[in-house]
């Protein structure tokens, strides 16, 4: 079986690279070949594909971290948010790697790899603020997302921590949040929001 992530949305088949979140799609021997209706698309060079429309992200191990389901949304100031959405546009920007957003405290928040972090090195903590960086996101966002769904906190972080079963461990990311204090809480804060 081989495992690619797509886009989630598109028609055709966007094949995404390796840490991008999108959906995972199944093609080789175990998808029933010249099987038409919904889920099953016919690709040029992978042959029969079935979309599973589970949300993924595909590692550079090989690993493929379930994220939720297509479409699969979170309730923020009684908006509903479709979290794929928002890590669709931080992961456009170049100097993310990989990212996970999460519900906390009621506000959406935003953590994000850089991509120029050292692999592998330590444990999960929160970076210093790269300013440039986490503005250019807020700036994409805000061009590409209703402000509801733009992240109160863009947090960039040494890894993305993973339960046993391999999910991102939503615990870690919110204990992680409250911990910081409001002096750091505004270091991560969207500056063209009035609020944070």
């Amino acid at each position: 079986i081989k495992v690619l992530v797509i886009a989630p949305e598109a028609e055709d088949v966007v094949v995404f690279p390796l840490g991008a979140e999108g959906e995972l799609c199944l093609s080789g021997a175990a998808v029933p070949g010249g099987v038409d209706g919904e889920g099953y698309i016919q690709h040029p060079v992978y042959g029969d594909l079935l979309r599973t429309g589970d949300l993924v992200r595909l590692l550079t191990g090989g690993e493929v971290v379930y994220c939720g389901r297509k479409g699969e949304e979170v309730l923020v100031r009684g908006q509903k948010v479709e979290v794929g959405g928002v890590d669709e546009v931080v992961l456009e920007h170049p100097a993310v790697g990989e990212c996970g957003t999460v519900v906390v405290e009621g506000k959406l928040v935003t953590f994000f790899i850089p991509r120029d972090a050292k692999k592998g090195e330590g444990e999960f903590k929160i970076l210093d603020v790269q300013r440039e960086v986490v503005e250019g996101i807020y700036a994409a966002l805000d061009a590409a997302v209703p402000a509801y769904a733009v992240p109160t906190s863009i947090i960039p972080v040494s890894s993305l921590p993973i339960t046993s079963s391999g999910d991102l461990d939503i615990s870690s990311l919110k204990a992680a949040y409250s911990a910081l204090t409001p002096a750091q809480l505004a270091q991560f804060a969207n500056p063209s929001a009035s609020t944070a």
